[in-house]
């Protein structure tokens, strides 16, 4: 069973990696790009409730959930 999308969330994409918390933009680590978003922006809204392998298209955007930590 796969772990879904929540708060707190940190999701890894066919797009980049994302973290859903406190939105303060792009950080860098371990030398991986990740974006902070709020869990009130739709994309985060979006995500919820996701897990591994889904596939979301957002904004004309797909995007594979490759991992959920």
């Amino acid at each position: 069973m796969f772990q879904t999308i929540e708060q707190g969330s940190l999701v890894e994409t066919n797009k980049g990696y994302f973290l859903i918390g406190s939105s303060i933009g792009k950080i860098t680590v371990d030398d991986k790009i990740v974006f902070v978003i709020s869990s009130k922006s739709p994309l985060a809204i979006a995500f919820i409730g996701k897990k591994q392998k889904d596939v979301l298209n957002f904004n004309g955007t797909e995007y594979v959930i490759l991992s959920v930590n």
